[in-house]
């Protein structure tokens, strides 16, 4: 839950992301992302730049990605943030496993803050929506990375025409029973109308599986960068503590050789003093 202040802090940052002005409120009751992002959307603003302010605040959570509303049904963009940033050998397995989920080549376009994957079927694929419209963007900023994927389901509409088709069947086939009065007609009008559902209710469910598949990718390529930094961190620490205990055993040495020498110079010292002793 984040408090009234709070809320101040990051609606105006996400304001200052997407070039936005907003004011603040009075004070409320601590209220949660979700509610945030509601008064955000009624402010004009994106929830996308919402979540990306919350992470300015609070840090960078790897968090479930979300969907953001592109105001077309057919067009599916999801949004993820996690820790870490690009190098080549990331790239080298984000990449791998872009293509092999979206079955297909692509080509880079790298900028100065991240890189863009973009589909390049080859073949027959090439016509296919489904199979070119993928786009993977990822941008760093400090140690933070934002995850965007992309895809248009417009070849599922496709799967609509037929059901379409049943519904205006069972229309004219009602229309036919019940100013004639023939019950076989509104019999099978009913059987159309219940395979214009399913029909429906199917392209309703490719949608979403493809929707579900966009998602796992996303947190699977979350995941892969999460992981990445992680491991960095962990060598970059384990690194600096073999490099501390290595500045302590010098340090020990050093001392000791010191030590050494002192104790040498104060025998030689004091073997001087005797033969001095003896000569007078």
């Amino acid at each position: 839950m984040y408090k009234d202040d709070e809320i101040r802090k990051i609606l105006n940052r996400a304001a200052q992301l997407q070039n936005r002005v907003t004011s603040g409120g009075g004070v409320g009751e601590p209220l949660g992302l979700e509610e945030i992002e509601k008064i955000a959307q009624e402010s004009g603003l994106s929830a996308e730049y919402v979540r990306q302010a919350v992470i300015e605040y609070e840090g960078v959570p790897v968090e479930e990605p979300f969907f953001i509303d592109t105001g077309n049904r057919n067009k599916v963009e999801l949004l993820g943030f996690s820790r870490g940033t690009l190098d080549s050998k990331t790239w080298a397995e984000l990449r791998s496993v872009i293509e092999f989920e979206f079955d297909t080549p692509g080509s880079v376009n790298r900028r100065p803050d991240g890189i863009i994957w973009r589909a390049k079927p080859v073949g027959i694929f090439k016509i296919l929506t489904i199979r070119k419209s993928p786009e993977v963007e990822i941008r760093s900023s400090g140690r933070q990375s934002a995850v965007k994927v992309r895809q248009d389901l417009r070849t599922y509409r496709i799967a609509d025409f037929p059901g379409y088709l049943a519904a205006v069947i069972a229309i004219g086939l009602a229309a036919i029973g019940l100013n004639e009065g023939a019950i076989e007609a509104l019999m099978i009008g009913a059987i159309f109308g219940g395979l214009s559902y399913l029909l429906f209710r199917l392209s309703n469910k490719l949608r979403e599986k493809v929707r579900r598949k966009l998602k796992e990718t996303t947190e699977q390529l979350q995941s892969i960068i999460n992981r990445r930094y992680t491991a960095s961190r962990q060598f970059e620490e384990r690194d600096s503590q073999h490099d501390n205990e290595k500045s302590v055993d010098i340090s020990a040495e050093i001392n000791d050789r010191q030590a050494e020498k002192e104790e040498s110079d104060s025998e030689q010292s004091g073997s001087g003093r005797k033969k001095r002793d003896r000569a007078g």
